[in-house]
């Protein structure tokens, strides 16, 4: 029960950030590959979008009780999106998130 609480609680404080952090503009995550790049000369954007990012792993992770975040720290999951997106620039972030988080479950060997 605490779980799904946790969970809920989770969705919706993340629900609020993303709405406020974006009030007048797209969803971070639905934003390509090359904006990321892009965004990268821009300080805050650039915080924005990696501060988006470390909060939907954060969510994937809790959502699916596997814990990929255990032991990673968040520059080397910045370069790693960095790496991705410089290769598949027409990708959406959200999609960049979720191959990450596969790659981060594989490597850490859970089902």
């Amino acid at each position: 029960m605490n779980k799904i609480i946790y969970t809920l609680l989770t969705i919706i404080t993340f629900s609020f950030i993303t709405t406020n952090a974006t009030a007048g503009a797209e969803a971070r995550g639905s934003r390509s590959c090359g904006v990321w790049i892009a965004d990268k000369v821009d300080i805050i954007q650039s915080h924005d979008n990696e501060s988006w990012l470390i909060g939907y792993l954060s969510g994937l992770a809790i959502a699916s009780d596997k814990n990929i975040l255990f032991n990673i720290d968040n520059p080397t999951l910045i370069l790693w999106t960095d790496n991705y997106c410089r290769n598949n620039p027409l990708k959406q972030l959200y999609d960049a998130g979720i191959v990450l988080f596969y790659e981060l479950k594989k490597q850490k060997g859970l089902k």
